[in-house]
């Protein structure tokens, strides 16, 4: 499974044919690459090579000098690079990119993370868009400043307010989803003492996920409503490795099949899904073709506890969050979405907005 991790760059290949168009652009790249043999940086790669690079600089205190405007020195993170390969389409890393920027973002003390981006990059630009980035002026060069800022968050979507949770209602839900399916919606959500399920599948890279629900009766869910992920497990002791491991906010539900009677043709049915579902081009005519409720959930994934601190269901049996429903129709309040939330994160106010 291709997750970002952190590296130095004397651990990057600089022979890798994904810096050639960096070393074409910037004659001085590789110059100033050896000169900075501890800098960290963002990577994902697999056994063809670098998929992406993302290099980021915290504490970045110039001033912003802009055609009509010079923004005062302020510690800021800058996006120095955000790099795909070109040899790569529509595996969604791009959106992963910008997710992992923001997630380093969230966990440091500045408020404001900017990049800069020309024009003609029209697909960054509607990503940095979605994200809640805004256009924040031109440079002499033509160049764009986009900037997202922590005290001005756009709460109009989740993904404008990503990776921050809106608290603004009064039900939240947990949403349960196979272990081996799971493990490729949600790539860093780990566990400890088991290893995920392996996944070479583009939705494992995006921050955008879309679950296929086909449940006996219906469910209680809401568009922008907070939910947590609970990966079922299905082997022996499963009561304490069925576990609660990600956060994620409710952006769409699509009824696609209600009481046997279909509300959308399964060719609108796969272009919903199209690269943001686990399952194959099979699996998902058979769903179609066989069950009585098909519900389309999208969701962004907002955050996960990490190895160690995700919450089994001994817990929530122990502490009442179930009352002997099944997770599908448990309506959690805000005191208890919060107080797990405490549970499995070491500061939930870096999580959330009241």
């Amino acid at each position: 499974m291709e997750k970002f991790e952190i590296k130095k760059f004397k651990e990057c290949n600089i022979n890798d044919t994904f810096f050639d168009s960096l070393k074409k652009d910037y004659p001085n790249f590789i110059d100033w690459f050896n000169r900075h043999p501890d800098r960290s940086v963002y990577i994902n790669q697999n056994k063809d090579g670098i998929r992406a690079l993302l290099i980021l600089k915290d504490d970045e205190q110039d001033e912003i000098k802009l055609n009509n405007e010079l923004l005062p020195k302020k510690a800021r993170i800058k996006i120095c690079t955000l790099k795909l390969n070109e040899n790569i389409r529509s595996q969604r890393l791009g959106e992963g990119t910008i997710g992992i920027a923001l997630w380093h973002w969230q966990k440091r003390p500045e408020d404001e993370i900017y990049v800069t981006v020309f024009p003609k990059q029209e697909q960054l630009i509607a990503l940095l868009t979605k994200f809640g980035f805004k256009n924040s002026g031109e440079f002499e060069n033509g160049e764009y400043l986009f900037i997202k800022s922590k005290t001005n968050l756009d709460l109009s979507s989740p993904y404008t307010m990503f990776p921050y949770i809106n608290l603004a209602t009064e039900e939240f839900g947990i949403l349960p989803i196979e272990d081996v399916y799971h493990d490729a919606l949600f790539p860093y959500s780990e566990l400890k003492n088991t290893e995920l399920y392996e996944s070479n599948m583009s939705v494992s890279n995006g921050i955008s996920k879309t679950f296929i629900a086909t449940p006996f009766t219906s469910i209680a869910y809401k568009e922008k409503e907070p939910i947590f992920i609970y990966r079922k497990y299905n082997g022996e002791n499963r009561g304490y490795k069925s576990v609660i491991t990600s956060f994620c906010t409710i952006t769409k539900i699509i009824n696609i099949r209600i009481n046997n009677i279909y509300l959308k043709t399964k060719e609108e049915y796969l272009n919903i899904i199209r690269n943001k579902s686990v399952y194959t081009q099979e699996e998902l005519e058979n769903i179609y073709l066989n069950n009585k409720n098909i519900v389309i959930i999208e969701m962004v994934y907002n955050g996960y506890f990490g190895k160690g601190n995700n919450i089994n269901w001994i817990y929530l049996k122990n502490n009442n969050y179930l009352n002997d429903k099944h997770p599908y129709q448990v309506q959690l309040n805000r005191e208890q979405f919060i107080n797990l939330l405490k549970v499995g994160v070491n500061n939930e106010k870096n999580f959330i907005i009241n």
